[in-house]
C-alpha cells in the first residue's frame, strides 16, 4: 500500500511466471508480459512453490499485506531454472 500506517505486515504474497519462450503468457501478442499467478500467502519468508516443470525458467516476486492493503510487487527475480 501507498502508506501502511504503522500497521505490521501480517502475509506476504510470493507470485510466479515462467520466463522465456514457451511460456505461459497474457492474452495478446507475442512477447506481451507473463501472466503472474500467486502461489504463495502466509507469514512465513520462504515457501516451497509445488508444480513447477523440470528445465523450465521462473521468475519470481514479492508482495506485502497488512490492514492497509497489499503493496505493489518486488521487482522480478533474475530467471531460474529447475533442474532437468
Amino acid at each position: 500500500p501507498p502508506r501502511d500506517n504503522g500497521a505490521p505486515v501480517t502475509a506476504y504474497l510470493l507470485e510466479c511466471a515462467r520466463s522465456g519462450g514457451g511460456g505461459k503468457r497474457a492474452a495478446g501478442a507475442a512477447g506481451s508480459a507473463p501472466q503472474w499467478l500467486q502461489v504463495y500467502s502466509g507469514a512465513a519468508t520462504d515457501a516451497v512453490v509445488p508444480g513447477l516443470q523440470p528445465g523450465r525458467e521462473y521468475q519470481f516476486r514479492v508482495r506485502a499485506s497488512n490492514a492497509a492493503g497489499a503493496s505493489a510487487a518486488s521487482e522480478p527475480s533474475v530467471p531460474t531454472a529447475t533442474p532437468p
